[in-house]
């Protein structure tokens, strides 16, 4: 017996998908609240009794960014996906992801004693991709659910492909391709996480809010004009900008052969702040955040 985690696209929200794919984890997390409702009293220092409110069901984990296994993550946190078809054969030949009203997941979890536990209507509130040297792309997701059962154990065939990988991963900024040490990409569609309604125990629906995209790179010790372009608003400028410069971030990720590839296209990013840090004889270590500041987020995937 082994520990497994299984992921598929809900057609309805809260309905068990149709089909689940097994994916690569480093962590999984999940925690139940019953909200339980104290009845308090006048006639003792203890609450007279207790029942169960509304069942808060919370579920994290850390996937690696492997194709077909994160398509169902991907489709379900930014919510809507189109299929790239060849123009010649119109084979499907990559699938591109745009922010929509998120969608919901349903996502099992298996144990070494042969238990296992579904939960229904997971809702990506927050995903985050890292991509940082020295390890693997992942993507980190913080979902809210409406429901969770004990089901039959049932571990998955995992498929073949090859992990997106940080030794084959570029980010663009400003339209040139730089060396950075890290990247981190964190898309909050802050949902609305009490849609809790009379005579039901669980989620309702999903509300999403105002989503917010921003994240942070990392770049070289050398790498002075993008540091300028954060520090000052413009690289070429040597004191505090007036407007800030906005710019485009791509970021590539291949597979270790460069067969496949996963493009992140952030347009219109700005630089809210930068940080410099030194520490005895060490690099300089110079952060760049930054934030995005208009629509048009897409995610492409090869097939």
């Amino acid at each position: 017996m082994s520990r497994y985690l299984k992921v598929g696209l809900e057609s309805t929200f809260g309905t068990a998908a149709t089909t689940l794919v097994g994916v690569r984890a480093s962590d999984v997390n999940a925690s139940v609240n019953h909200e339980p409702v104290y009845l308090d009293s006048i006639d003792g220092w203890n609450p007279y009794d207790a029942v169960f409110g509304a069942h808060v069901v919370k579920l994290t984990f850390t996937a690696y960014a492997i194709k077909d296994q994160i398509n169902p993550v991907l489709n379900a946190a930014l919510g809507a996906e189109t299929d790239i078809t060849d123009a010649t054969t119109g084979a499907v030949i990559g699938y591109k992801y745009t922010l929509d009203k998120p969608m919901s997941l349903t996502c099992e979890y298996g144990e070494r004693i042969s238990k296992a536990y579904q939960f229904l209507g997971v809702i990506p509130n927050q995903l985050k991709v890292s991509a940082k040297a020295k390890a693997a792309v992942t993507f980190e997701v913080d979902g809210i659910a409406k429901s969770v059962s004990e089901v039959t154990y049932a571990a998955p065939t995992f498929d073949t492909n090859l992990p997106f990988v940080c030794q084959k991963t570029t980010v663009s900024y400003g339209g040139t391709a730089k060396p950075v040490k890290d990247f981190e990409l964190n898309i909050n569609r802050n949902i609305a996480q009490d849609e809790f309604v009379l005579d039901e125990y669980t989620l309702h629906d999903i509300v999403p809010g105002e989503t917010s995209i921003d994240g942070s790179i990392t770049v070289l010790e050398s790498d002075v004009d993008e540091f300028y372009r954060a520090l000052f608003g413009d690289s070429a400028a040597t004191a505090l900008a007036d407007e800030p410069v906005k710019v485009d971030i791509e970021v590539k990720a291949l597979t270790p052969d460069g067969s496949k590839s996963m493009t992140i296209t952030i347009p219109s990013v700005l630089y809210p702040s930068a940080d410099y840090r030194v520490r005895g004889k060490n690099p300089a270590d110079k952060s760049i955040s930054f934030r995005a500041v208009a629509d048009g987020l897409t995610v492409v995937v090869d097939a």
